[in-house]
Protein backbone atom coordinates (compact mmCIF):
# COMPACT_ATOMS: atom_id res chain seq x y z
CA UNK A 1 0.00 0.00 0.00
CA UNK A 2 2.75 2.26 0.79
CA UNK A 3 4.08 1.54 -2.58
CA UNK A 4 1.08 2.67 -4.33
CA UNK A 5 0.93 5.97 -2.32
CA UNK A 6 3.97 6.47 -3.22
CA UNK A 7 3.45 6.47 -6.91
CA UNK A 8 -0.12 8.61 -5.87
CA UNK A 9 2.11 11.52 -4.40
CA UNK A 10 4.79 11.41 -7.66
CA UNK A 11 1.97 11.61 -10.25
CA UNK A 12 0.14 14.63 -8.22
CA UNK A 13 3.49 16.52 -7.74
CA UNK A 14 3.85 16.46 -11.58
CA UNK A 15 0.63 17.39 -12.30
CA UNK A 16 0.90 20.79 -9.88
CA UNK A 17 4.28 21.11 -11.12
CA UNK A 18 3.27 21.21 -15.16
CA UNK A 19 0.41 23.31 -13.79
CA UNK A 20 2.37 25.85 -12.51
CA UNK A 21 5.13 25.64 -15.95
CA UNK A 22 2.19 25.35 -18.07
CA UNK A 23 1.34 28.85 -16.33
CA UNK A 24 4.43 30.52 -16.62
CA UNK A 25 5.55 28.78 -20.34
CA UNK A 26 3.08 26.86 -22.42
CA UNK A 27 6.02 25.89 -24.57
CA UNK A 28 8.30 24.45 -21.81
CA UNK A 29 4.64 22.44 -20.82
CA UNK A 30 4.39 21.04 -24.18
CA UNK A 31 8.06 20.33 -23.96
CA UNK A 32 8.00 18.37 -20.57
CA UNK A 33 4.74 15.94 -21.02
CA UNK A 34 6.56 15.41 -24.89
CA UNK A 35 9.90 14.49 -23.15
CA UNK A 36 7.62 11.89 -20.42
CA UNK A 37 5.97 10.45 -23.02
CA UNK A 38 9.20 9.61 -24.71
CA UNK A 39 10.74 8.39 -21.53
CA UNK A 40 7.92 6.39 -20.35
CA UNK A 41 7.07 4.54 -23.44
CA UNK A 42 11.39 3.90 -23.00
CA UNK A 43 11.12 2.53 -20.05
CA UNK A 44 8.25 0.22 -21.15
CA UNK A 45 9.99 -1.13 -24.11
CA UNK A 46 13.11 -1.99 -22.26
CA UNK A 47 10.48 -4.05 -19.54
CA UNK A 48 9.05 -5.35 -22.87
CA UNK A 49 12.30 -6.75 -23.82
CA UNK A 50 12.83 -7.84 -20.50
CA UNK A 51 15.51 -5.48 -19.46
CA UNK A 52 14.41 -4.74 -16.05
CA UNK A 53 17.89 -4.54 -14.26
CA UNK A 54 17.53 -1.39 -11.43
CA UNK A 55 20.69 -0.39 -13.02
CA UNK A 56 20.10 0.46 -16.15
CA UNK A 57 16.92 1.53 -15.94
CA UNK A 58 18.00 4.54 -13.36
CA UNK A 59 20.76 5.69 -15.29
CA UNK A 60 18.21 6.27 -18.68
CA UNK A 61 16.31 7.96 -16.15
CA UNK A 62 19.09 9.93 -14.67
CA UNK A 63 20.71 10.53 -17.80
CA UNK A 64 17.32 11.77 -19.97
CA UNK A 65 16.63 14.20 -17.35
CA UNK A 66 19.99 15.40 -17.67
CA UNK A 67 20.32 15.79 -21.19
CA UNK A 68 16.62 17.38 -21.16
CA UNK A 69 17.64 19.99 -18.41
CA UNK A 70 20.93 20.74 -20.82
CA UNK A 71 18.79 21.46 -24.02
CA UNK A 72 16.41 23.10 -22.13
CA UNK A 73 18.89 25.89 -20.95
CA UNK A 74 20.51 25.67 -24.37
CA UNK A 75 17.25 26.73 -25.67
CA UNK A 76 16.47 29.77 -24.08
CA UNK A 77 20.20 31.00 -23.21
CA UNK A 78 20.25 30.74 -27.26
CA UNK A 79 23.67 29.20 -26.56
CA UNK A 80 25.52 28.88 -29.70
CA UNK A 81 28.92 29.97 -29.20
CA UNK A 82 30.23 29.15 -32.48
CA UNK A 83 28.35 30.45 -35.42
CA UNK A 84 27.03 33.22 -34.04
CA UNK A 85 23.55 31.61 -34.21
CA UNK A 86 23.27 30.60 -37.62
CA UNK A 87 23.35 26.68 -38.97
CA UNK A 88 21.15 23.91 -40.45
CA UNK A 89 18.99 24.06 -37.89
CA UNK A 90 17.21 27.23 -38.61
CA UNK A 91 16.71 26.17 -42.11
CA UNK A 92 15.37 22.87 -40.44
CA UNK A 93 13.03 24.79 -37.81
CA UNK A 94 11.36 26.55 -41.18
CA UNK A 95 10.94 23.49 -43.50
CA UNK A 96 9.43 21.95 -40.21
CA UNK A 97 6.76 24.89 -40.10
CA UNK A 98 6.10 24.56 -43.58
CA UNK A 99 5.40 20.98 -43.23
CA UNK A 100 3.04 21.70 -39.91
CA UNK A 101 1.33 24.34 -42.12
CA UNK A 102 0.58 22.01 -44.67
CA UNK A 103 -0.83 19.53 -42.13
CA UNK A 104 -2.94 21.86 -40.90
CA UNK A 105 -4.48 22.04 -44.43
CA UNK A 106 -4.39 18.20 -44.67
CA UNK A 107 -1.94 18.53 -47.24
CA UNK A 108 0.76 15.35 -46.88
CA UNK A 109 2.61 16.55 -49.67
CA UNK A 110 6.64 17.14 -48.98
CA UNK A 111 7.85 18.00 -52.25
CA UNK A 112 9.02 21.83 -52.73
CA UNK A 113 10.94 21.94 -49.44
CA UNK A 114 14.07 24.21 -50.16
CA UNK A 115 17.77 22.36 -49.71
CA UNK A 116 15.51 18.95 -48.76
CA UNK A 117 18.36 16.63 -49.38
CA UNK A 118 16.77 14.67 -46.61
CA UNK A 119 13.40 14.29 -44.32
CA UNK A 120 14.70 15.31 -41.16
CA UNK A 121 12.00 18.41 -41.07
CA UNK A 122 9.72 16.19 -42.14
CA UNK A 123 9.65 14.47 -38.82
CA UNK A 124 10.15 17.27 -36.87
CA UNK A 125 6.98 19.21 -38.75
CA UNK A 126 5.17 16.24 -37.67
CA UNK A 127 6.15 16.21 -33.93
CA UNK A 128 5.32 20.26 -34.12
CA UNK A 129 1.81 19.01 -35.59
CA UNK A 130 1.21 16.57 -32.28
CA UNK A 131 2.79 19.10 -29.97
CA UNK A 132 3.59 22.81 -30.69
CA UNK A 133 5.71 24.54 -33.37
CA UNK A 134 8.86 25.27 -31.47
CA UNK A 135 12.49 24.92 -32.28
CA UNK A 136 12.23 23.46 -28.49
CA UNK A 137 10.59 19.74 -29.75
CA UNK A 138 13.07 19.10 -31.83
CA UNK A 139 15.87 19.60 -29.38
CA UNK A 140 13.94 17.62 -26.71
CA UNK A 141 13.63 14.59 -29.14
CA UNK A 142 17.55 14.99 -29.75
CA UNK A 143 17.46 15.16 -25.44
CA UNK A 144 15.82 11.47 -25.97
CA UNK A 145 18.17 10.14 -28.85
CA UNK A 146 21.34 11.22 -27.08
CA UNK A 147 19.81 9.07 -23.85
CA UNK A 148 19.24 6.27 -26.26
CA UNK A 149 22.73 6.08 -28.00
CA UNK A 150 24.11 5.93 -24.16
CA UNK A 151 21.96 2.73 -23.83
CA UNK A 152 22.96 1.43 -26.86
CA UNK A 153 27.11 1.89 -26.18
CA UNK A 154 26.04 -0.10 -22.93
CA UNK A 155 24.48 -2.81 -24.67
CA UNK A 156 27.37 -2.77 -27.01
CA UNK A 157 30.23 -3.46 -24.38
CA UNK A 158 28.27 -5.82 -22.75
CA UNK A 159 27.96 -7.62 -26.14
CA UNK A 160 31.48 -8.18 -27.07
CA UNK A 161 31.31 -9.62 -23.52
CA UNK A 162 32.34 -6.49 -21.33
CA UNK A 163 31.96 -6.24 -17.57
CA UNK A 164 27.94 -4.50 -16.97
CA UNK A 165 30.94 -2.15 -14.53
CA UNK A 166 32.56 -1.43 -17.66
CA UNK A 167 29.76 -1.00 -19.70
CA UNK A 168 28.23 1.57 -17.63
CA UNK A 169 31.69 3.79 -17.57
CA UNK A 170 31.68 3.96 -21.46
CA UNK A 171 27.58 4.38 -21.14
CA UNK A 172 28.28 7.49 -18.57
CA UNK A 173 31.09 9.10 -20.92
CA UNK A 174 29.25 8.83 -23.50
CA UNK A 175 26.14 10.67 -22.03
CA UNK A 176 28.44 13.56 -21.64
CA UNK A 177 30.67 13.50 -24.70
CA UNK A 178 30.36 17.11 -25.20
CA UNK A 179 30.39 17.01 -28.95
CA UNK A 180 27.62 14.79 -28.60
CA UNK A 181 25.77 17.30 -26.15
CA UNK A 182 26.47 20.19 -27.83
CA UNK A 183 25.68 19.19 -31.46
CA UNK A 184 22.49 16.87 -29.99
CA UNK A 185 21.50 20.07 -27.63
CA UNK A 186 20.51 21.52 -31.31
CA UNK A 187 17.91 20.87 -33.55
CA UNK A 188 20.51 19.09 -35.81
CA UNK A 189 19.93 15.46 -37.70
CA UNK A 190 23.52 14.24 -35.82
CA UNK A 191 21.95 12.80 -32.88
CA UNK A 192 19.61 10.95 -35.06
CA UNK A 193 22.67 9.11 -37.04
CA UNK A 194 24.87 8.63 -33.95
CA UNK A 195 21.98 6.58 -32.48
CA UNK A 196 20.97 5.12 -35.77
CA UNK A 197 24.76 3.86 -36.73
CA UNK A 198 25.89 2.39 -33.19
CA UNK A 199 22.50 0.36 -33.40
CA UNK A 200 23.68 -0.92 -36.29
CA UNK A 201 27.21 -2.01 -35.26
CA UNK A 202 25.12 -3.50 -32.01
CA UNK A 203 22.27 -5.15 -34.63
CA UNK A 204 25.62 -6.68 -36.70
CA UNK A 205 27.80 -7.63 -33.68
CA UNK A 206 24.72 -9.98 -32.38
CA UNK A 207 24.00 -11.02 -36.12
CA UNK A 208 27.60 -12.45 -36.21
CA UNK A 209 27.29 -14.62 -33.35
CA UNK A 210 23.31 -15.75 -34.25
CA UNK A 211 21.94 -15.35 -37.53
CA UNK A 212 18.21 -13.96 -37.38
CA UNK A 213 16.00 -13.05 -40.67
CA UNK A 214 13.86 -10.65 -38.24
CA UNK A 215 16.78 -8.62 -36.84
CA UNK A 216 18.20 -8.31 -40.15
CA UNK A 217 15.20 -6.93 -41.32
CA UNK A 218 15.56 -4.58 -38.64
CA UNK A 219 19.49 -4.04 -39.73
CA UNK A 220 17.97 -3.42 -43.41
CA UNK A 221 15.64 -0.60 -42.11
CA UNK A 222 18.11 1.61 -39.98
CA UNK A 223 20.70 1.33 -42.57
CA UNK A 224 18.43 2.76 -44.71
CA UNK A 225 17.24 5.22 -42.63
CA UNK A 226 21.21 5.98 -41.51
CA UNK A 227 21.94 5.88 -45.71
CA UNK A 228 18.92 8.71 -45.77
CA UNK A 229 20.32 10.87 -43.43
CA UNK A 230 23.79 10.97 -44.15
CA UNK A 231 24.73 8.53 -46.87
CA UNK A 232 28.46 8.19 -45.90
CA UNK A 233 27.84 7.01 -42.72
CA UNK A 234 25.43 4.51 -43.66
CA UNK A 235 27.50 3.04 -46.03
CA UNK A 236 29.89 2.55 -43.52
CA UNK A 237 27.99 0.52 -41.04
CA UNK A 238 26.74 -1.56 -44.19
CA UNK A 239 30.38 -1.92 -45.66
CA UNK A 240 30.78 -3.04 -42.04
CA UNK A 241 28.35 -5.86 -42.04
CA UNK A 242 29.23 -6.62 -45.07
CA UNK A 243 33.06 -7.59 -44.32
CA UNK A 244 32.41 -8.36 -41.01
CA UNK A 245 29.85 -11.17 -41.88
CA UNK A 246 31.39 -12.91 -44.49
CA UNK A 247 35.02 -13.19 -42.74
CA UNK A 248 33.36 -13.67 -38.98
CA UNK A 249 29.80 -14.90 -38.85
CA UNK A 250 29.36 -18.17 -37.30
CA UNK A 251 27.21 -19.76 -39.49
CA UNK A 252 29.41 -22.23 -41.83
CA UNK A 253 31.32 -21.13 -45.12
CA UNK A 254 28.85 -22.36 -47.89
CA UNK A 255 25.41 -21.33 -46.16
CA UNK A 256 27.30 -17.80 -45.60
CA UNK A 257 28.39 -17.48 -48.98
CA UNK A 258 24.44 -18.37 -50.39
CA UNK A 259 23.59 -15.49 -47.46
CA UNK A 260 26.17 -12.88 -48.29
CA UNK A 261 24.80 -13.25 -52.37
CA UNK A 262 21.31 -12.69 -51.53
CA UNK A 263 22.27 -9.68 -48.89
CA UNK A 264 24.32 -7.66 -51.38
CA UNK A 265 21.71 -7.90 -53.95
CA UNK A 266 19.33 -6.61 -51.39
CA UNK A 267 21.10 -3.88 -50.32
CA UNK A 268 21.86 -2.63 -53.76
CA UNK A 269 18.33 -1.28 -53.34
CA UNK A 270 18.59 0.87 -50.08
CA UNK A 271 19.72 4.14 -51.75
CA UNK A 272 17.15 4.15 -54.36
CA UNK A 273 14.28 3.29 -51.54
CA UNK A 274 15.61 5.43 -49.26
CA UNK A 275 17.28 8.56 -50.54
CA UNK A 276 15.43 11.57 -51.93
CA UNK A 277 17.11 11.85 -55.04
CA UNK A 278 17.85 8.77 -57.29
CA UNK A 279 20.95 7.23 -56.11
CA UNK A 280 21.11 4.65 -58.46
CA UNK A 281 21.59 0.55 -57.67
CA UNK A 282 24.22 0.04 -54.91
CA UNK A 283 24.41 4.34 -54.64
CA UNK A 284 26.38 3.84 -58.39
CA UNK A 285 25.26 7.95 -58.97
CA UNK A 286 26.38 8.82 -55.87
CA UNK A 287 30.14 7.18 -56.18
CA UNK A 288 30.25 8.81 -59.76
CA UNK A 289 29.43 12.09 -57.85
CA UNK A 290 31.64 12.23 -55.25
CA UNK A 291 34.80 10.40 -56.07
CA UNK A 292 36.54 11.76 -58.10
CA UNK A 293 39.53 13.96 -58.29
CA UNK A 294 37.20 17.37 -58.95
CA UNK A 295 34.70 16.72 -55.81
CA UNK A 296 37.20 16.07 -53.59
CA UNK A 297 39.67 18.50 -54.00
CA UNK A 298 36.82 20.95 -53.60
CA UNK A 299 35.46 19.47 -50.69
CA UNK A 300 39.01 19.43 -49.15
CA UNK A 301 40.33 22.90 -50.34
CA UNK A 302 37.00 25.18 -51.13
CA UNK A 303 34.02 24.47 -49.47
CA UNK A 304 34.27 25.10 -46.30
CA UNK A 305 36.66 27.94 -47.17
CA UNK A 306 34.24 31.10 -47.45
CA UNK A 307 35.51 34.22 -49.47
CA UNK A 308 36.18 37.15 -46.96
CA UNK A 309 35.24 40.02 -49.20
CA UNK A 310 31.72 38.34 -49.79
CA UNK A 311 31.04 37.42 -45.92
CA UNK A 312 32.19 40.97 -45.04
CA UNK A 313 29.35 42.42 -47.10
CA UNK A 314 26.21 40.26 -46.80
CA UNK A 315 23.49 40.84 -45.15
CA UNK A 316 21.56 38.32 -44.89
CA UNK A 317 22.58 34.19 -44.72
CA UNK A 318 24.27 32.69 -48.00
CA UNK A 319 24.03 29.42 -48.79
CA UNK A 320 27.28 28.12 -50.36
CA UNK A 321 27.15 24.92 -52.83
CA UNK A 322 29.21 22.55 -54.73
CA UNK A 323 29.45 21.99 -58.32
CA UNK A 324 28.81 18.59 -57.65
CA UNK A 325 25.37 19.37 -56.14
CA UNK A 326 26.16 19.27 -52.59
CA UNK A 327 24.20 17.43 -50.07
CA UNK A 328 24.96 19.23 -47.04
CA UNK A 329 25.71 23.21 -48.05
CA UNK A 330 27.20 25.27 -45.61
CA UNK A 331 25.55 28.03 -44.36
CA UNK A 332 27.56 31.46 -43.98
CA UNK A 333 26.22 33.81 -41.34
CA UNK A 334 25.92 37.30 -41.67
CA UNK A 335 28.47 39.97 -41.40
CA UNK A 336 30.89 37.01 -40.41
CA UNK A 337 33.94 38.26 -40.42
CA UNK A 338 36.99 36.50 -41.79
CA UNK A 339 38.27 35.14 -38.51
CA UNK A 340 35.52 33.60 -38.15
CA UNK A 341 34.76 31.49 -41.46
CA UNK A 342 38.61 30.68 -41.19
CA UNK A 343 38.44 29.75 -38.21
CA UNK A 344 37.63 26.17 -38.10
CA UNK A 345 39.07 24.95 -41.25
CA UNK A 346 42.71 23.50 -41.94
CA UNK A 347 44.54 23.65 -45.00
CA UNK A 348 45.71 20.35 -46.40
CA UNK A 349 46.10 19.84 -50.25
CA UNK A 350 44.69 16.81 -52.23
CA UNK A 351 47.79 17.11 -54.49
CA UNK A 352 46.43 14.24 -56.92
CA UNK A 353 48.80 15.09 -59.12
CA UNK A 354 51.68 13.77 -57.00
CA UNK A 355 51.10 10.25 -55.44
CA UNK A 356 53.31 10.20 -52.94
CA UNK A 357 52.05 13.77 -51.70
CA UNK A 358 48.53 12.78 -52.17
CA UNK A 359 49.19 9.63 -49.05
CA UNK A 360 51.26 11.65 -47.41
CA UNK A 361 48.56 14.88 -46.98
CA UNK A 362 46.13 12.37 -46.51
CA UNK A 363 47.73 10.63 -43.64
CA UNK A 364 48.65 14.21 -41.86
CA UNK A 365 44.62 15.09 -42.72
CA UNK A 366 43.76 11.57 -40.96
CA UNK A 367 45.69 12.42 -37.81
CA UNK A 368 43.64 15.70 -37.34
CA UNK A 369 40.54 13.55 -38.28
CA UNK A 370 41.20 11.24 -34.82
CA UNK A 371 43.24 13.82 -32.90
CA UNK A 372 42.22 17.08 -33.92
CA UNK A 373 42.09 20.14 -33.38
CA UNK A 374 45.75 20.15 -31.89
CA UNK A 375 46.21 23.24 -29.75
CA UNK A 376 48.27 25.27 -32.16
CA UNK A 377 45.26 24.64 -34.44
CA UNK A 378 42.99 26.85 -31.69
CA UNK A 379 43.05 30.20 -32.98
CA UNK A 380 40.14 32.24 -31.08
CA UNK A 381 39.09 32.06 -27.33
CA UNK A 382 35.88 30.44 -28.00
CA UNK A 383 37.65 27.98 -29.37
CA UNK A 384 39.63 26.49 -26.47
CA UNK A 385 36.13 24.93 -25.60
CA UNK A 386 36.88 21.92 -27.63
CA UNK A 387 40.11 21.35 -24.99
CA UNK A 388 37.12 19.76 -22.77
CA UNK A 389 36.92 16.91 -25.21
CA UNK A 390 40.26 16.87 -27.16
CA UNK A 391 42.73 16.38 -24.18
CA UNK A 392 40.86 13.65 -21.82
CA UNK A 393 40.45 11.98 -25.28
CA UNK A 394 44.56 11.39 -25.68
CA UNK A 395 44.48 10.26 -22.09
CA UNK A 396 41.70 7.61 -22.48
CA UNK A 397 42.72 6.70 -26.19
CA UNK A 398 45.64 5.40 -24.67
CA UNK A 399 43.84 2.89 -22.35
CA UNK A 400 41.48 2.46 -25.36
CA UNK A 401 44.60 1.43 -27.41
CA UNK A 402 45.50 -0.99 -24.36
CA UNK A 403 42.26 -2.67 -23.79
CA UNK A 404 41.84 -3.21 -28.00
CA UNK A 405 45.61 -4.76 -28.10
CA UNK A 406 44.82 -6.53 -25.07
CA UNK A 407 41.41 -8.47 -26.29
CA UNK A 408 42.79 -8.76 -30.12
CA UNK A 409 45.90 -10.62 -28.55
CA UNK A 410 43.71 -13.39 -26.92
CA UNK A 411 43.42 -14.84 -30.94
CA UNK A 412 42.53 -17.96 -29.07
CA UNK A 413 39.44 -16.84 -27.78
CA UNK A 414 38.30 -15.84 -31.35
CA UNK A 415 36.85 -12.62 -29.69
CA UNK A 416 37.89 -10.74 -32.22
CA UNK A 417 35.34 -11.63 -34.20
CA UNK A 418 33.14 -9.54 -32.28
CA UNK A 419 35.49 -7.13 -31.70
CA UNK A 420 36.25 -6.25 -35.39
CA UNK A 421 32.75 -4.19 -36.38
CA UNK A 422 33.75 -1.71 -34.49
CA UNK A 423 37.48 -1.19 -35.64
CA UNK A 424 36.23 -1.77 -39.26
CA UNK A 425 33.04 0.78 -39.35
CA UNK A 426 35.89 3.64 -36.98
CA UNK A 427 38.43 3.22 -40.09
CA UNK A 428 35.71 3.42 -42.61
CA UNK A 429 34.36 6.63 -40.64
CA UNK A 430 37.79 8.29 -40.17
CA UNK A 431 39.12 7.73 -43.58
CA UNK A 432 35.75 9.30 -45.31
CA UNK A 433 36.38 12.51 -43.26
CA UNK A 434 39.76 12.36 -43.63
CA UNK A 435 39.17 12.39 -47.30
CA UNK A 436 36.48 14.78 -47.91
CA UNK A 437 36.76 17.71 -44.95
CA UNK A 438 39.07 20.42 -43.69
CA UNK A 439 36.60 21.99 -41.07
CA UNK A 440 36.87 20.86 -37.15
CA UNK A 441 33.50 21.96 -36.47
CA UNK A 442 32.08 19.05 -39.08
CA UNK A 443 34.66 16.61 -38.41
CA UNK A 444 33.51 16.84 -34.52
CA UNK A 445 30.65 16.54 -35.61
CA UNK A 446 30.86 13.34 -38.50
CA UNK A 447 33.22 11.08 -36.37
CA UNK A 448 31.09 10.97 -33.14
CA UNK A 449 29.87 7.57 -33.58
CA UNK A 450 33.39 6.28 -34.58
CA UNK A 451 34.38 7.50 -31.40
CA UNK A 452 31.94 6.23 -29.43
CA UNK A 453 33.06 2.61 -31.19
CA UNK A 454 36.92 3.15 -29.71
CA UNK A 455 35.59 3.78 -26.26
CA UNK A 456 33.88 0.69 -25.88
CA UNK A 457 37.27 -0.94 -25.80
CA UNK A 458 37.98 1.23 -22.95
CA UNK A 459 36.56 -1.17 -20.24
CA UNK A 460 39.23 -4.09 -21.34
CA UNK A 461 42.15 -2.52 -20.19
CA UNK A 462 41.05 -1.47 -16.35
CA UNK A 463 41.02 -3.91 -13.30
CA UNK A 464 38.04 -4.73 -11.92
CA UNK A 465 39.51 -3.14 -8.54
CA UNK A 466 40.99 0.22 -10.66
CA UNK A 467 40.46 3.94 -9.04
CA UNK A 468 38.60 4.83 -11.74
CA UNK A 469 35.74 1.94 -11.46
CA UNK A 470 36.22 2.80 -7.28
CA UNK A 471 35.46 6.67 -7.97
CA UNK A 472 33.00 5.74 -10.21
CA UNK A 473 30.76 3.33 -8.25
CA UNK A 474 30.67 5.65 -5.02
CA UNK A 475 29.45 8.66 -7.35
CA UNK A 476 26.45 6.10 -9.03
CA UNK A 477 25.60 4.82 -5.47
CA UNK A 478 25.03 8.08 -4.10
CA UNK A 479 22.32 8.94 -7.37
CA UNK A 480 21.36 5.70 -7.59
CA UNK A 481 20.49 5.94 -3.69
CA UNK A 482 18.90 9.59 -3.37
CA UNK A 483 16.87 8.39 -7.14
CA UNK A 484 15.61 5.19 -5.12
CA UNK A 485 14.82 7.15 -1.89
CA UNK A 486 12.84 9.55 -4.27
CA UNK A 487 11.07 6.87 -5.52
Amino acid sequence: MEKYEKILVIIISAILALGVVSFLDKTLMAGMLFSLLLGTATLLFLSKLGIEDKKITTFFVVVFIIHTAVVVAMHYSNFQPFANGAGDFVEYHKNAIEIYTRLQHGNFSVMGLERASHYYPVLIGYIYTFTVPNMLMGQLLNAWLMSLTALVSYFIVTAIKGSKKGALLVATMVAFYPSLLFFGGLMLKDALIVFLSLLGILITIQLIQKFQWGLFALLYLILGFTIHFRFYIGFAVLLTFIISWLLFSNIYFKKRAMYFLVMVALFGFLPQLFMVDDAGYWGAKLFKQYLNQKTISYYRESAYVAEPQYAKNVTTPVVTTSVANQKEPVIIPAALEEEDTAGSTFAVKTEFNNFFKFIGNYIVSFIYTIFGPFVWQIKYKRQLLSLIEVIPWYFLLFFIVKGAIKEFGRYYKNNYKIYAPLLIFTVLVLSSIALFFNNFGIITRIRIPAIICLLCFLPFSLKEDSVIYQYFEKIYSKISLKWNQKR
